[in-house]
């Protein structure tokens, strides 16, 4: 199975989000920049099962919301796990390591679930 979930943080700032986001993963976002998204990160693991993205939810254009259905939310993450059971595995533990850690206003937004 393959998951693809959506999490959305609505207390601190980007950078903070960011910051307690890898610290808490153990992991390193790499800057990215984009017309449509504006600034944000991405994070590749080395064997290429799971990507991340940590975007801010502004529309660079326009100054409004970019996910209007999360519009209570200034950052959203996309998390992508490939189908692997070690990685869904991992992708349970991240889930339930971000909403229960100290990163303030973190919720699981969507989930989606790719059956075998």
């Amino acid at each position: 199975m393959a998951i693809y979930d959506v999490f959305g943080f609505s207390l601190g700032d980007f950078e903070h989000v960011r910051a307690a986001l890898e610290d808490c993963l153990g992991i390193h976002f790499v800057a990215r920049e984009s017309s449509f998204r504006g600034e944000y990160y991405s994070y590749d693991s080395p064997d290429c099962s799971t990507e991340m993205m940590l975007e801010r939810n502004v529309d660079p254009e326009e100054g409004g919301p970019l996910y209007i259905e999360y519009k209570d939310f200034s950052a959203v993450m996309h998390v992508s796990i490939a189908d692997n059971e070690h990685e869904v595995a991992l992708s349970e533990k991240l889930c339930s390591t971000l909403l229960l850690s100290a990163i303030g206003g973190c919720r699981l937004l969507k989930r989606t679930v790719w059956p075998d």
